[in-house]
């Protein structure tokens, strides 16, 4: 793991991690490469888990597999045909450029690409030319509760900054840049974060966005706070079609009267109750799971999960 500090917030960051492969991501039956999962145009959950493989040319082991994200390498391996690899670092909401580059003993190169989106890691921010860029959290965006990130970069002539959460001060910060990780406080109605930049003591500029704060899962070592576990599938294990979605809702506050599974946005299972069980099917590729439920105050409990399907 590697720490990450906002504004004197530490949190967990996993660091790039390979992993034992798997059977499910073959290699090509002609001379090439692939990168199995996640598929081209899908959406992941980070930290990112790609699976990848490649064949040489007229029986020719593979002797070097380098795999580039936007650019940059981020991992590689020799004398072998296959790995997988989780990529904690690229830690960016966003959407991210996969090339995979393989050699065989021959000298032969092949290559696969393919473009992904990421989501439920960090905001990425920049300085405008002037004012102040409010990258995180989205207007009108849904936020968890324990991982509420604030970000907002403003223009080279700000001095200082500060913030405020539905109406209270929480930040005060020197520079032309805020961000923290604060919690926030689950319910049905839109909060707000207010950032003001200042010339020393002149305000300069005011920027705000409204969001929602769901319920998510999250456990330490002596507690677990509220929210929806997903049993099945299990998490970067890939799976076939159809599969069994199994999840319930767990230290909840309030009676749950609802659940609903997504599988890339579409509905694909309800519940009436705390936990909920269906058959889905889908077709091969990576796919963007989301189970949600609501309580009797309307408040939302949510957590998103990557699946692949082979």
């Amino acid at each position: 793991m590697k720490t990450l500090t906002l504004l004197g917030v530490t949190a967990l960051v996993a660091t790039c991690v390979s992993l034992p492969a798997h059977a499910d991501c073959s290699a090509p039956a002609n001379p090439g490469a692939i990168i199995c999962f996640p598929s081209t145009n899908s959406t992941v959950v980070y930290p990112m888990n790609i699976e990848a493989a490649a064949t040489g040319r007229n029986g020719l082991p593979i002797v070097q597999m380098i795999l580039y994200a936007n650019n940059q390498k981020i991992y590689e391996v020799r004398n072998t045909n296959n790995f997988v690899f989780s990529d904690g670092d690229a830690n960016y909401n966003g959407s991210y450029h996969l090339v995979l580059n393989a050699w065989d003993s021959g000298g032969n190169l092949f290559q696969y690409s393919s473009t992904v989106t990421q989501i439920d890691g960090l905001y990425a921010c920049s300085h405008p030319a002037s004012g102040i860029n409010f990258c995180a959290p989205p207007n009108g965006s849904y936020q968890p509760s324990d991982d509420l990130q604030l970000t907002a970069w403003a223009s080279s002539n700000v001095t200082s900054m500060n913030a405020w959460q539905n109406g209270t001060l929480i930040e005060t910060m020197s520079g032309d840049a805020i961000t923290s990780v604060v919690s926030g406080t689950v319910n049905n109605n839109w909060q707000n974060f207010t950032v003001k930049a200042y010339s020393g003591s002149h305000l300069l500029y005011t920027a705000s966005s409204n969001y929602k704060v769901y319920y998510a899962y999250q456990c330490g070592r002596s507690n677990c706070t509220p929210g929806v576990v997903i049993q099945q599938p299990v998490i970067n294990q890939d799976t076939n079609s159809p599969f069994t979605v199994e999840a319930d809702v767990e230290n909840n506050t309030h009676q749950i009267t609802s659940m609903k599974a997504y599988l890339d946005g579409q509905v694909v299972a309800t519940s009436s109750g705390p936990t909920i069980r269906a058959s889905v099917t889908a077709a091969a590729g990576t796919h963007l799971l989301s189970v949600q439920a609501w309580d009797t105050t309307g408040s939302l409990y949510k957590t998103d999960q990557t699946v692949n399907v082979y």
